[in-house]
């Protein structure tokens, strides 16, 4: 696994704020079909197969474990099917469509060779945790295998690599206002960046949420605030993680760094 919680996780619950630490199994791999520079593969076998295959030319592919087969023997079957990009779904943030081309961003690729490294605070909210029917376990779980699965984009398409330095887990309620104007809710996420999570060093904070929100808006965030105190980006679902660099103008934060 390349992508890792290195610092503090953080449980709220009907009994209060937790810091606990995980017996974390390694089972998050990456890598690339049949060793082409075009692909690339991560995946977690913690449960099953579970992850994305990107064989290049724009196509890719999730795997999902299924119920079922002989599990105490390490057989189920698994469902493998085309990943596609919502038609409805439009991300929230004030950026021009050139900018977040998927496509584009591959054509433009960081030409540098010297690798970065991205450090996170993840914030799985009431409504992810819910909506999920998630045990502590799980979430932690599903939080690392999105992180995975981020990791090998971005190193992918901006030789960045991840990490998690903080991560909260909201089992007892919602801790930032939501709205269906997803900007305003994006503000009241800011804000809670801004003051309880002030002190942890970080260079963007991403909240996992299943609020919905108008004109199906699957995610937004401080545009060009990658690596400042209040960068912020919120995404809706387990793939649109993977496009938060988006979000932030993540590749031209980090050539301002350089």
């Amino acid at each position: 696994m390349r992508a890792k919680i290195k610092g503090r996780l953080r449980k709220y619950d009907s009994t209060g704020s937790h810091s606990f630490e995980e017996q974390l199994e390694n089972c998050y791999y990456e890598g690339t079909v049949n060793k082409s520079l075009t692909s690339f593969v991560a995946i977690s076998t913690c449960n099953g197969l579970r992850g994305i295959i990107n064989v290049g030319n724009g196509i890719s592919y999730g795997i999902w474990p299924l119920e079922g087969g002989e599990q105490n023997r390490g057989r189920r079957p698994h469902l493998l099917y085309v990943t596609r990009w919502s038609r409805e779904a439009v991300c929230g943030s004030n950026v021009p469509k050139s900018d977040h081309s998927l496509s584009k961003i591959q054509r433009k690729r960081d030409v540098t060779q010297q690798i970065k490294y991205f450090e996170l605070a993840v914030i799985a909210d009431h409504s992810y945790i819910t909506d999920f029917n998630f045990s502590e376990k799980k979430a932690v779980d599903f939080l690392l295998e999105a992180i995975n699965i981020a990791d090998s984009v971005f190193f992918f398409n901006f030789n960045i690599r991840l990490s998690v330095v903080y991560s909260e887990l909201w089992f007892d309620s919602q801790r930032v206002s939501a709205d269906k104007d997803i900007e305003r809710t994006l503000s009241e996420a800011v804000a809670y960046v801004t003051d309880p999570l002030y002190q942890i060093k970080k260079d963007v904070t991403v909240f996992l949420t299943r609020e919905r929100f108008t004109n199906n808006e699957t995610g937004s965030g401080t545009f060009g605030d990658a690596c400042s105190s209040r960068a912020t980006a919120i995404v809706t679902s387990f793939y649109v993680l993977t496009r938060f660099a988006f979000l932030i103008d993540v590749q031209q934060s980090f050539i301002k760094m350089l």
